[in-house]
């Protein structure tokens, strides 16, 4: 066979192979001397036309646009690339060399601007041809020659995946950068031997998410890699793992990839390039330029595609249902299994909840902004709901990021809930995040007692002994990290606290889901970070940061910077160290209208066999519910609901005025809804519990439009503020028994030091009637009348009135010893001593509405930090709460109604 027959039937068999023999055929022609001709120049361009498809072996000259329409090729990118034309006597054809898959390109010669024309080429060829998430290119220009600086925007794009182009500005960084590489190729290795495949390319087509194409430039000129990096690079620059170097060197060729390797030399004539290959050496015409315009034309279809490109074909929500198809069939005694995904060979990417053998407690979750992991954790939550029956097991779903994610489990109109669901958070904050983690130590210990009577030291021998009164407990909680943000003493307490929880409670049933975007810069955790995150074994983390990987998985693990898609994740069960315990897959698409049928269908199934109760809902910026359920076991109480605990039970804290002095009530805030909202509450609480005969407000009308809404049956009388002095100071000693009198805004009462009588009205000897000339005897007489009657009453001590103040005081001091229950709001600390003077000491209890921190120590004699989140009240009475109480007010009004 003459040379050119040989060229052809070479080229022909190439192009014609099934992928699998791939590199049989390109080492025939990396071997064969007859890989720049022809026949004819027309036979040998289809030829290479088919086997460096599109902009891989495009002349620079007829490049246009829509060559980069083909990132998504079913069968892959080629295999060879074109480096210039050939010419012999039948006319020119593409010179084509082996590439992706196959082979390292090391290009050497004198000029620094020919090394770096040809490496442009290349990796122009190549960003112009391979899906954009599939590939990364790493350039290595510690002289900053400018390589590939035509494509620097791919860097800073909004839109374009973040590791398609990285330059590393030192050694260091450098090698970090090759230790992630290397990591990525491992991963290919065992992929490739469990298929059987000679090239990440044979696994391209069958791949949902494509292996990575690696492709990094090295400039070596001068010699600026020291032999420890050479000899890194030499073991990972392996083609058929995907990792391809393109390495730019002066001289001779310091990395040796090996005999089946490209080498091209520009150090000849200008206008040309030689491949010298072990079989021999050709010399070619190199191409035209790509020009500027091309770089931006590639930039923008690398955005346009990637933007468009979600990533794999979504996984159905159908996944999410047991393999079977029956719902609450599975038993949680061992464990709890959760198939979250699939992996990338397609089968169950699965999450397993442990108390033993192996213990997998506990879970950490990662991943950066749109990675897909609000997703995830539907999947987690909705997997094992459909899987496991509220008998089996029970959650506490907390978000802390104010998102709209778990809003999905509260179900709507009163119906549909998630029957799993015990605590829903929507807008979690770190108080109510701290009385999660004390419930569940409470939970753990309770556990811990009732396991050792019956002589079992885990939830998998009290389950085998036969006991099932206790389901397994998840508890998810979504950036977690709020809870332990700044240095407050919420922040050190919930720090403490977790760390006795992973520690203590491993063995209980109890399961923690911490999901974050990040942990970098949280302060109140670092101190016990390790001590807390070395015993959460299952690591899972989406697409993030370096620094992000290292703290979700481990130092030596960073493979989440390598996933491309929304959706992709690992999942490490082994504590995240180790990569070679990374599972690669895709979650399950969560879609909205499939899990809430779902979830309809899991609430008919428990409405049927349970007698179920609505979840518990926090949300941090609305009021409390009111506590309908519980209401009618406070009936008779001489009390006042303030307020639901800021915990997962909302227990209801009321203020009691059964003892016989000092237990009135005292409200301290700026007028606004949540005040309101604390009077108005005291009215329904009075209303439904019914033990009050008698309501007096002092304020304006819409407290006694309250009560008549709230239906109050005994006796409501208002008192407008200008009247409230001397209605306390005439009135208020012979109101009757059961008598709660509510005072609104006390600043606002008028002449409080004023003295009234009962009997002869105004009593204000510094005042008289101004008199004219003409008044004459008659008005003298009047006025020595006035005076007499005045005297009389001064005598007649039965007559005389405290003054509004006066009362006022009484009626804090010794007010509920004589059936008579006060509830008084002043607006300010400032005032209490104006209104009150030293008596406000004597108030039984004391609420306090959006003070600044040095008021609330003044006023609770005490160091007491504000409040975080709105609404919320601080309430303390000494002597029955060992310290204040952050609650939240009910939302008992409706301030544009009423």
């Amino acid at each position: 066979m003459n040379f050119r027959a040989a060229l052809k039937s070479e080229l022909t068999r190439s192009v014609q192979q099934e992928k699998a023999s791939y590199q049989d055929a390109l080492e025939q022609q990396v071997s064969d001397n007859a890989k720049l001709f022809a026949k004819t120049a027309g036979e040998l361009r289809i030829l290479a036309t088919q086997a460096a498809p599109d902009a891989l072996g495009i002349d620079p000259e007829e490049f246009t646009e829509d060559i980069t329409q083909n990132f998504e090729r079913t069968e892959g990118p080629g295999s060879l690339i074109r480096i210039g034309n050939a010419q012999h006597s039948g006319g020119s054809a593409p010179a084509i060399v082996p590439f992706l898959g196959t082979s390292n390109i090391s290009i050497y010669g004198d000029s620094v601007e020919a090394r770096r024309d040809m490496a442009e080429e290349i990796l122009t060829r190549i960003l112009a041809s391979v899906n954009p998430h599939a590939l990364q290119v790493t350039v290595f220009d510690p002289d900053m020659k400018g390589i590939l600086g035509q494509f620097g925007a791919l860097k800073n794009h909004a839109k374009v995946p973040k590791n398609i182009l990285t330059s590393p500005g030192s050694n260091r960084a450098f090698e970090e950068r090759l230790e992630e590489i290397r990591h990525e190729a491992a991963r290919l290795v065992d992929l490739r031997r469990g298929k059987n495949a000679h090239s990440f390319l044979d696994l391209w087509e069958e791949s949902r998410t494509k292996p990575t194409v690696h492709v990094v430039v090295v400039d070596n000129t001068p010699e600026v890699l020291d032999d420890r990096t050479i000899k890194f690079i030499s073991q990972i620059a392996k083609p058929e793992n995907g990792v391809h170097f393109v390495v730019l060197e002066s001289g001779g060729t310091a990395i040796d990839f090996g005999p089946g390797n490209v080498i091209l030399d520009r150090s000849n004539q200008r206008g040309t390039v030689t491949w010298r290959s072990k079989d021999g050496t050709y010399t070619v015409s190199t191409d035209s330029s790509f020009t500027l315009g091309t770089a931006s034309s590639i930039v923008e279809a690398i955005a346009k595609f990637a933007n468009a490109d979600a990533g794999p074909e979504p996984i159905s929500a159908d996944n999410l249902r047991p393999a079977d198809g029956t719902l609450w069939a599975a038993n949680s005694a061992q464990g709890l299994e959760a198939v979250i995904g699939q992996k990338e060979d397609g089968s169950p990417l699965t999450v397993d909840f442990r108390s033993a053998n192996p213990a997998r407690p506990f879970a950490l979750v990662g991943g950066q902004t749109g990675s897909g992991k609000s997703i995830l954790l539907l999947s987690l939550i909705y997997s094992l709901a459909a899987k496991y029956s509220p008998d089996e097991l029970e959650m506490y779903l907390v978000d802390f990021k104010e998102g709209l994610e778990f809003q999905r489990f509260i179900g709507n109109d009163g119906k549909n809930w998630l029957p799993h669901a015990k605590v829903v958070a929507l807008e979690g904050n770190p108080v109510f995040g701290l009385s999660v983690l004390e419930d569940l130590y409470q939970q753990f210990q309770n556990r811990s007692r009732v396991f050792k009577r019956v002589g079992a030291s885990s939830y998998d021998e009290y389950r085998a002994k036969g006991h099932h009164d206790f389901p397994r407990l998840l508890v998810v909680m979504d950036e977690f990290q709020v809870m332990f943000a700044g240095s407050s003493t919420v922040a050190e307490e919930a720090t403490n606290l977790l760390s006795r929880i992973v520690r203590e409670a491993r063995a209980y049933g109890i399961h923690i889901v911490l999901s974050t975007q990040t942990l970098s810069g949280i302060d109140g955790l670092q101190r016990k970070a390790d001590s807390i995150f070395s015993q959460v074994p299952i690591r899972i983390s989406m697409k993030n940061t370096v620094n992000e990987s290292k703290t979700i998985l481990g130092d030596r693990n960073t493979e989440p910077t390598l996933l491309k898609h929304r959706g992709a994740v690992i999942v490490n069960q082994e504590t995240g160290e180790d990569p070679a315990n990374n599972v690669r897959g895709t979650v399950t698409f969560a879609e909205k209208e499939a899990v809430k049928r779902l979830q309809t269908e899991l609430w008919e199934l428990g409405k049927d066999q349970y007698s179920m109760q609505r979840p518990y809902i926090f949300r941090g910026t609305d009021p409390a519910d009111w506590p309908v359920q519980v209401i009618d076991s406070y009936q008779g109480r001489r009390e006042v609901l303030v307020g639901a605990s800021l915990d997962v039970k909302s227990t209801p804290i009321t203020h009691s005025f059964e003892s016989n002095t000092s237990q009135s009530l005292m409200v301290v805030g700026n007028k606004n809804t949540t005040t309101q909202n604390i009077l108005a509450g005291a009215i329904r609480s009075a209303t439904e519990m019914g033990y009050y005969q008698n309501l007096y407000c002092i304020g304006d009308s819409w407290l006694s439009d309250i009560a008549h809404q709230y239906g109050f049956t005994g006796d409501i009388q208002t008192i407008a503020h200008l009247d409230a002095a001397q209605w306390l100071a005439t009135e208020s000693d012979a109101l009757p028994d059961r008598s709660l009198i509510i005072v609104e805004d006390a600043q606002r009462i008028n002449q409080l030091d004023r003295a009234f009588s009962k009997n002869e009205g105004n009593l204000d000897i510094n005042s008289s009637e101004t008199l004219d000339a003409d008044s004459g005897l008659d008005a003298l007489d009047a006025l020595a009348h006035s005076f007499d009657g005045a005297a009389n009453a001064l005598d007649d001590s039965s007559s005389i009135q405290a003054t509004g103040k006066q009362r006022l005081i009484e009626l804090v001091e010794n007010g509920s010893s004589e059936g008579k229950d006060l509830i008084i709001h002043i607006q300010s600390t400032h005032a209490i001593t104006n209104i009150l003077g030293y008596s406000s000491e004597a108030v039984g209890g004391t609420v306090a509405v959006n003070l600044r921190t040095n008021d609330l120590s003044a006023l609770f004699h005490e160091r007491v930090e504000a409040s975080e989140g709105d609404p919320r009240l601080q309430y303390s009475r000494p002597g029955v709460t060992d310290q204040v109480v952050t609650a939240i007010p009910y939302g008992s009004i409706n301030l544009e109604e009423s």
